[in-house]
């Protein structure tokens, strides 16, 4: 990558941390994934689906997917995607 192309991208990036939804992304991220209470359920619902328990499975992730953290979550990430595609598309690739 040339020098020049190499620093718009960079500036995109300084860009990028600074959108509220970038921040707050990161935000949540650090407390979704240090939550130990949310890893043990990440790893019983796996457990779960392994050992073909599937209505166990289904309402625990059910409860794990309710908890306002996790919404809060798979919700800012869903806005980012977003705003990686809108991205995307103005750079008509």
């Amino acid at each position: 990558m040339n020098n020049q192309l190499n620093e718009k991208v960079l500036d995109l990036k300084t860009q990028l941390y600074e959108e509220e939804v970038v921040k707050e992304y990161l935000r949540l991220k650090k407390i979704f994934y240090e939550n130990e209470e949310l890893s043990l359920m990440r790893k019983e619902i796996a457990t779960l689906y392994s050992l073909k328990k599937y209505e166990e499975h289904k309402k625990l992730k059910e409860e794990y997917e309710n908890i306002p953290l996790v919404k809060n979550f798979y919700t800012l990430k869903e806005e980012l995607y977003d705003l990686f595609k809108e991205i995307i598309n103005l750079l008509d690739i």
